[in-house]
């Protein structure tokens, strides 16, 4: 893909930046190898994903935030925690949001196994902090390079959470 030129203005010396229109999350290898871990539950949230990732960064952050919360709620409900997600729908009469997804999803197990590793639990905030800020910060804009930072530990959660619940 060809960019547009780089013009520079007279009087002050300022450059024309051009969009990121392919500098996003390019790599489709990584959201087709996502789409096939997810399956078909998730196939209308990894096409809003595919649709939005080299074009608008705070959607971005939104859609791996969804997708995380989701997946760890799957997870978490076929897991020894099932219980304590029943126990919170009552109590607050509410889904529970994802920072008390990752509080029982470090004590979650299926078959004697960690749903996801402990330590990415810890690494995770970063994904969640981008898409809480998309979310619910309206002065704040979500740059491609935050994403970029935090893709290969959201990509390598979900890859740990759709093994263990297969």
């Amino acid at each position: 893909m060809k960019f547009p030129p780089i013009r520079n203005f007279p009087k002050k010396g300022w450059k024309q930046i051009r969009g990121p229109t392919e500098y996003g999350l390019k790599k489709e290898t990584n959201l087709e190898e996502i789409s096939e871990c997810l399956g078909d539950a998730f196939k209308k949230e990894v096409e809003e994903l595919k649709l939005v990732s080299s074009k608008c960064p705070n959607s971005t952050a939104f859609l791996m935030r969804k997708i995380l919360e989701k997946l760890l709620f799957i997870s978490i409900s076929k897991s020894n925690n099932k219980e304590k997600i029943t126990r919170l729908r009552e109590e607050q009469f509410r889904l529970p949001n994802l920072s008390e997804l990752l509080n029982l999803a470090k004590s979650a197990e299926i078959n004697n196994k960690h749903i996801i590793a402990p330590k990415n639990i810890d690494k995770i905030d970063g994904s969640k902090f981008l898409g809480a800020t998309s979310a619910h910060d309206y002065l704040t804009s979500v740059s491609f390079e935050d994403i970029q930072n935090e893709i290969s530990i959201w990509r390598i959660s979900i890859k740990q959470l759709c093994s263990s619940i297969k």
